[in-house]
């Protein structure tokens, strides 16, 4: 069954896979990282934001929130005192992300970073390899 990504069931499959499947927990192995990732222009006319907690490779704190587009989460301000980077894109560019179909630097060029670039890019490998292990999953368009 394909999963909505930024959605409530990605969230659930998260946290179940970093408990049961020994290559996510290799994948995300020593990221520590508070990141928001605001998806916008996703289907059904909403805007998504995930906001995470990575400790030691681990999810602490997954926080989902699904608004009708346009909404507040495209003008809320960045809170940089909880999170290290806000990524604000189209929908359509996180999804190719996670699908494989562009890398990490083809994405730079079309997504917005607020925040701490130093520490985002500091752990840019694990990122690489997270998102490589997501791009195993199947996503919903």
């Amino acid at each position: 069954m394909a999963i909505s990504l930024f959605g409530p069931e990605c969230r659930e499959e998260f946290m179940r896979r970093q408990d049961l499947d020994p290559m996510f927990k290799q994948k995300l192995r020593g990221l520590t990282f508070r990141l928001v990732m605001l998806s916008l222009d996703a289907p059904g006319n909403q805007a998504r934001q995930l906001a995470m907690n990575l400790q030691g490779g681990r999810f602490i704190n997954l926080v989902f929130d699904i608004q009708p587009a346009p909404s507040e989460l495209r003008t809320m301000p960045f809170d940089k005192m909880r999170y290290d980077a806000r990524v604000s894109a189209p929908h359509q560019v996180f999804l190719d992300l996670v699908q494989g179909k562009i890398d990490v630097m083809t994405a730079f060029t079309k997504v917005k970073v607020e925040g701490n670039m130093s520490k985002l890019m500091g752990q840019i490998e694990g990122f690489v390899g997270f998102l490589d292990y997501l791009s195993t999953i199947d996503w919903a368009p």
